[in-house]
């Protein structure tokens, strides 16, 4: 005699996959982790894969932020952002000088 497996459901709870016939919990339980994983597109290996690229996205972001602020600290910078505006204040008709 053999046994089927009636219907594989993922439970809402626990997220664990549940067999109704057979006794067969934990075939179900991988089963449905592998259905999980092909949706999501991501094997067990690359778990925390969107974790680290995160990490490394504001690791650069800081970096970048911090050249910026280095740049626009240099007199250099802040005469060319004062030449801008004052361009830009006279262009609309405002006699002011920063």
């Amino acid at each position: 005699m053999s046994k089927t497996l009636v219907a594989v459901q993922p439970s809402p709870v626990r997220g664990r996959a549940l067999a109704l016939a057979g006794g067969r919990i934990r075939a179900a339980s991988q089963l449905a982790r592998a259905a999980r994983a092909a949706r999501v597109g991501r094997s067990r290996g690359e778990r925390g894969a969107a974790t680290a690229e995160y990490a490394i996205a504001t690791v650069a972001a800081c970096g970048f932020g911090g050249i910026l602020i280095a740049l626009l600290k240099s007199d250099a910078m802040q005469s060319l952002l004062k030449a801008i505006i004052n361009a830009a204040l006279r262009a609309a008709g405002i006699d002011f000088e920063l």
